[in-house]
């Protein structure tokens, strides 16, 4: 019986780690064209483009003290018929100031943006979310919640 025990608890372990370490990520925007119709005449296939995006945050949220100020990182992950600049707004709680270092990435920069979130003096402790809304220069955006926790400065 406590083997048992033992073997659900190291399952139950595993299955929160391997849902822990599948990080943060939006569900997909983009999209602007939907199918490519191959050459072939009357056999002519569609193929479905891979031109949608997805932004992920860190899967964990980002602790910070009250007058603290911590970079997050972001990523932009493009399919590869993705080829659009990509602007990024966050809307934080009253307390915290975001500033996104590149609010529009270029479809020719790097995946990563840095997103800088400063905890104010007087910030409510506790954990909060920073909507994070990625906005294609066509077809859908697509938001992502990023979490930070404020500890009471010492």
């Amino acid at each position: 019986m406590r083997m048992r025990t033992i073997l659900t608890t190291a399952a139950a372990v595993t299955a929160g780690l391997f849902a822990a370490g599948c990080g943060n990520t939006s569900n997909t925007g983009g999209g602007a064209s939907k199918t490519v119709s191959s050459a072939g005449g009357a056999h002519a296939e569609d193929a479905k483009k891979d031109d949608t995006f997805t932004i992920k945050g860190p899967a964990l949220a980002t602790t910070l003290k009250q007058g603290e100020k911590k970079d997050i990182e972001l990523t932009v992950s493009r399919g590869k018929d993705f080829h659009e600049g990509v602007k990024l707004s966050a809307d934080a709680p009253k307390g915290l100031k975001v500033t996104i270092e590149k609010a529009t990435v270029a479809a020719s920069d790097p995946e990563k943006a840095l997103m800088s979130v400063e905890a104010e003096k007087d910030a409510a402790v506790g954990d909060h979310p920073i909507k994070v809304t990625a906005t294609p220069d066509k077809g859908q955006a697509t938001s992502l919640d990023v979490r930070v926790k404020v500890d009471a400065a010492k």
